[in-house]
């Protein structure tokens, strides 16, 4: 009976951040508000204090999900900063790091209207509440990495690490953030896999000009 409830408790909910995503996916988390996730789900409002406590709660917990699919690549790509010593290999890591990142937008657009969302709403606390979690173990790791190059002076000097970050993660994120523009751009289906492999070859000559080997 015990094993029963426990079931049920985790279907309960599963139900209740399936219908969550689904609603902040298509209204963002302002537009979304308790009521639309009872009547959603079918479950009751109790059951999602319960098991989230509150909406912001919920909220992070679904885009922490996400982002942690992206930490266990992050995890089997690097498990140990301290084995990278040759410029190539920590140049490899950078652009494991970034195709992966990339692949996974590809992937899931969902996530991709998540993170359009979040700029857009630009909520502090929730904002907070994210990058306490996943988010600062991610770009905590990849600074990290980024530092090591510096150090071993392998990215160029006119660069700074966190400014070269936030550029290859723009280069990545507004390729789908900015899907409209983008197509029409190329004027074909960004998701095709000749689009697709054409961005990640630019990922790479970026990576190429930014660091030595």
């Amino acid at each position: 009976m015990k094993r029963a409830n426990v079931r049920n408790s985790q279907l309960t909910k599963d139900s209740i951040k399936i219908s969550a995503a689904n609603l902040f996916i298509k209204k963002g988390f302002y537009g979304t508000s308790i009521s639309d996730i009872v009547e959603n789900s079918g479950q009751n409002k109790r059951m999602i204090y319960h098991h989230f406590g509150s909406k912001e709660a919920l909220y992070q917990s679904i885009y922490n999900e996400k982002l942690g699919q992206f930490y266990g690549i992050l995890n089997l790509t690097i498990p140990d900063i301290s084995s990278l010593s040759s410029a190539i290999e920590i140049k490899d890591c950078l652009n494991k790091l970034a195709i992966e990142f990339f692949n996974m937008l590809a992937r899931d657009n969902d996530f991709v209207r998540m993170m359009a969302w979040n700029e857009i709403e630009m909520d502090q606390t929730l904002s907070a509440g994210i990058w306490e979690n996943i988010t600062s173990k991610i770009f905590g790791r990849i600074k990290k990495i980024l530092q090591l190059a510096k150090q071993k002076k392998i990215i160029n000097n006119d660069l700074d690490p966190d400014n070269l970050l936030i550029g290859i993660l723009g280069i990545i994120s507004s390729y789908f953030a900015n899907a409209k523009l983008t197509a029409h751009l190329l004027e074909s289906d960004i998701r095709s896999e000749n689009n697709l492999n054409k961005h990640r070859q630019l990922i790479h000559l970026i990576m190429d000009a930014a660091i030595k080997t």
